[in-house]
C-alpha cells in the first residue's frame, strides 16, 4: 500500500520544458496531507472493524452461554421437579406406612382389650354362678337343718317362703 511519506519522497526527472516544479511540489504537498489524512482515517477504520469483529465473535460466544445457560436451567428445573416428585411420593409413602402401622397397633390394642374385657365378664359370671350356688346350698342347709328338728311353723316361716317350692321354683326369684 502506498504510504504518505512514499508520496512525499518522491523524486521526478527535470526537463527542459517540464513542469513548474513548484507548482509540482505544492500539489503534492497537498495530496500528501490529505493522503496521510484518509490513510490514517482508513487505518482506524480497520482497527475499528478488527475491534467490531472481535466483540462480535465475543457476542456470539455470549450468545452460544447464555444459550447454554438457558438449557442448563431448563435441565435444572428438570431434575428439581423429578427430585421434588419423588421426595413427595416417598413422604406419601412413609405416611400411609405409619398410618398403617397406627391402625394395625390399633386394631391389636382394641383386640386385647376386647379379649381381656370378654375374660373379665366370664370370670364375674362365673363367680355370679358360684356365689348362687353358695348361696343355695346355704339356704338349702339351713332349710333341712329347720325342719329336720321339727322346728314350730311359725319359727320357719321367713325360710320357707326362700324355700324351692314343690315346682321348683323358689318364692321371690326372678326369672332370667
Amino acid at each position: 500500500m502506498l504510504k504518505p511519506m512514499d508520496i512525499h519522497n518522491m523524486e521526478f526527472k527535470r526537463t527542459f520544458k517540464g513542469y513548474d516544479p513548484e507548482e509540482v511540489d505544492e500539489f503534492l504537498a497537498t495530496i500528501v496531507i490529505k493522503y496521510e489524512t484518509m490513510y490514517q482515517e482508513n487505518r482506524k477504520l480497520h482497527e475499528q472493524v478488527k475491534a467490531l469483529r472481535e466483540e462480535l465473535e465475543g457476542k456470539g460466544s455470549q450468545e452460544q452461554d447464555i444459550y447454554d445457560l438457558i438449557s442448563l436451567t431448563k435441565q435444572t428445573v428438570a431434575e428439581v421437579k423429578t427430585i421434588s416428585r419423588q421426595e413427595a411420593d416417598n413422604v406419601v409413602n412413609v405416611a400411609q406406612s405409619e398410618a398403617e402401622r397406627i391402625l394395625v397397633e390399633a386394631r391389636l390394642k382394641a383386640q386385647h382389650v376386647l379379649a381381656d374385657a370378654e375374660e373379665r365378664l366370664e370370670r364375674t359370671e362365673r363367680a355370679e354362678r358360684q356365689l348362687r350356688e353358695k348361696v343355695r346350698l346355704t339356704m338349702e342347709s339351713i332349710w333341712n337343718s329347720l325342719t329336720d328338728a321339727g322346728s314350730e311353723p311359725s319359727a320357719t316361716r321367713p325360710y320357707r317362703e326362700l324355700a324351692p317350692s314343690k315346682s321348683g321354683e323358689r318364692p321371690g326369684e326372678v326369672e332370667e
